[in-house]
């Protein structure tokens, strides 16, 4: 066999093991590099998570009460910390109370005609909430949940649960419900009224009614609670202050102004 011959065949036996080699080492280093390296910050496809999309509105932020310590003694005057809430549907709806005194407590329903029927049994069907531990309703209605505890009935609270939308919170009534008090008696004002007074009612969940007369082209509020009753701007009843009461005022639309107080002369 011709000496040339035998060397060309060298030559391209050599040549393929080498482009052999080359190519096990190239595809070894792109396995190893493509397992190690960290997502590409271009290529959407690597970032794909099986994982559920985790949005503030997946599920409702828990919103704390707090039982004080020493609250079980009246004398203390120490209530729930806050003792007022303002709550949103969707946002921030479940509460949860919880019990840093040295007594067991019940939360029941103050009321029997609460928005929201579940709560009347919810917290009694739970039982004592031991200290240390807590007790958590997640509210699906609006309206304005008043509650206390047993064995403490000086501990009260109320939780004033709005819609997403609050401009759709409140629908006109007409007070049929003579449990309900009309304008003259909310007011103290002489019936029937005349031409220069106008009177609206306004519902809020299924227990709340805000009164509104319109005497010389200036607003009164009330707001009826199950147990109570306030008037805004101060008349000759009590003041509408608490924050639950103050948020009503403002969905309603009340305009804030100096107080006016109501003339009962004319007319």
């Amino acid at each position: 066999m011709p000496i040339q011959y035998v060397s060309n065949m060298k030559i391209l036996y050599f040549s393929i093991i080498g482009a052999a080699t080359v190519a096990i080492i190239a595809s070894i280093t792109f396995f190893t590099l493509h397992n190690n390296q960290s997502p590409c910050t271009f290529c959407p496809e690597q970032h794909v998570s099986n994982q559920p999309l985790q949005t503030s509105m997946t599920s409702p932020s828990v919103t704390t009460i707090i039982i004080p310590k020493d609250s079980e003694e009246q004398r203390s005057d120490k209530n729930f910390e806050p003792q007022y809430l303002t709550v949103i549907l969707g946002v921030n709806n479940t509460v949860s109370w919880i019990n840093e005194s040295d007594a067991g407590n019940e939360i029941d329903a103050t009321t029997y005609n609460q928005p929201d029927p579940t709560f009347e049994k919810g917290p009694y069907s739970h039982g004592i909430i031991l200290p240390g531990k807590s007790f958590n309703f997640t509210f699906t209605k609006p309206g304005e949940f008043q509650y206390h505890t047993q064995p403490h009935p000086w501990l009260q609270g109320s939780i004033l649960v709005l819609p997403q939308s609050p401009e759709n919170a409140t629908q006109t009534v007409v007070l049929n419900d003579t449990t309900i008090p009309g304008p003259c008696e909310t007011f103290g004002l002489p019936c029937p009224l005349n031409v220069d007074r106008t009177f609206t009612a306004q519902k809020f969940g299924s227990n709340v009614y805000i009164e509104k007369v319109t005497i010389n082209r200036v607003d009164h509020y009330a707001i009826i609670h199950p147990l109570s009753l306030c008037e805004y701007p101060s008349g000759h009843g009590n003041p509408c202050t608490n924050p639950d009461d103050i948020e009503l005022l403002r969905i309603a639309g009340a305009i804030i102004l100096p107080f006016t107080p109501l003339n009962l002369s004319s007319g």
